[in-house]
């Protein structure tokens, strides 16, 4: 037997020891991180099967096994319990940073005092927690991660800007506050938000002066004129769906609640009318923000839409309405003497 052939040989076995040793090191991880799970309640056996199977293939990738771990997890178990046990370390030190991250802004940008800042926090807290969590529980799909934290974003904003906006704060006002708070959804560039935080500084500037006042209630129209010159007409009406979604829905309710009174058919599908009737009606606030300086465009889009979009449950209303109204002047002249 030649040096050369030998030298293969125990290289191949060499080769054969050390797999033999990552295989072991593989699974006695595995089984570790399996019993962590387990705390929380017994893995089933398909469970175990395709973390394994991605585990491994993730491995002969990037060879880091908290990394495949991860991915194996994020893929498989859909039980949020887990990830909340698992990972309640990387939960907590995640949650820091992105809480302080948003509690800067709320200091340095936004200007906020001290006490609307207290009263802010523990819902920024909470807010932060949620998000580092989706960052885990979503580890193997990254691109999905950016729109679920602009959901969870929205669950909690609402009670946030009612916090500031009620508070005594610096250089915020109702709407421009709502377009900071809602900035990653509307996908504000820097340039976008530093000519928003200017516009609520020059705001609080025309408040103290008495340009802006409660008597003329102007405010609106100044801070409207703001968002339009720093908003692409995309991001105004996706700023006016975040501003009056509970009016168009609080209209469509009613409209709805309203027909079925009257007795006006809708089939099965309440949801279908109630949607139709949100739709109609956002669309129409958004065409009445972007025009409101130009009457005639307004009604020019207000009648494309009323053609394009006018819901078959409002025109029967409508004409039940109509048909009420002739009723009641009819019986009023048959009264009188």
């Amino acid at each position: 037997m030649t040096k050369k052939i030998i030298v293969f040989i125990a290289t191949l076995l060499f080769c054969g020891v050390v797999a033999a040793q990552n295989q072991n090191e593989h699974e006695e991880f595995l089984n570790a991180q399996f019993l962590i799970l387990e705390e929380v309640q017994p893995l089933t056996q398909a469970e175990r099967d395709q973390m394994k199977s991605i585990f491994y293939e993730e491995i002969a990738e990037s060879g880091i096994q908290d990394f495949a771990f991860n991915m194996a997890m994020s893929a498989t178990l859909k039980d949020i319990e887990y990830y909340k046990h698992y990972y309640k370390d990387a939960i907590a030190k995640r949650a820091w940073v992105l809480y302080h991250e948003d509690l800067f802004f709320y200091e340095e940008e936004m200007e906020l005092a001290e006490s609307t800042l207290e009263s802010v926090k523990p819902d920024l807290k909470e807010l932060s927690e949620q998000l580092a969590l989706v960052e885990l529980y979503f580890f193997a799909t990254p691109f999905d991660i950016y729109d679920i934290k602009a959901d969870v974003r929205f669950r909690y904003e609402k009670n946030i800007s009612d916090i500031y906006i009620r508070s005594d704060s610096k250089g915020t006002s109702y709407n421009l506050g709502l377009v900071l708070q809602n900035r990653e959804q509307l996908n504000l560039s820097m340039q976008q938000i530093d000519a928003i935080v200017d516009a609520a500084q020059e705001i609080k500037t025309l408040s103290d002066d008495g340009s802006i006042d409660e008597l003329s209630n102007n405010c609106w129209l100044f801070e409207r004129e703001f968002i339009i010159d720093a908003l692409s007409e995309e991001q105004v009406s996706e700023f006016v769906i975040i501003r009056y979604s509970d009016d168009a829905a609080k209209y469509a309710i009613e409209t709805w609640k309203e027909g079925k009174a009257y007795q006006i058919e809708y089939g099965n599908d309440s949801i279908a009318v109630l949607d139709d009737l949100f739709y109609y009606q956002i669309n129409k606030l958004i065409i009445q923000y972007i025009y409101y300086d130009d009457k005639e465009k307004m009604k020019e889009m207000l009648d494309f839409w009323y053609k394009e979009a006018y819901p078959q449950f409002l025109r029967q209303l409508v004409a039940e309405r109509r048909r009420r109204e002739a009723e009641e002047i009819d019986e009023k002249d048959y009264f009188k003497f």
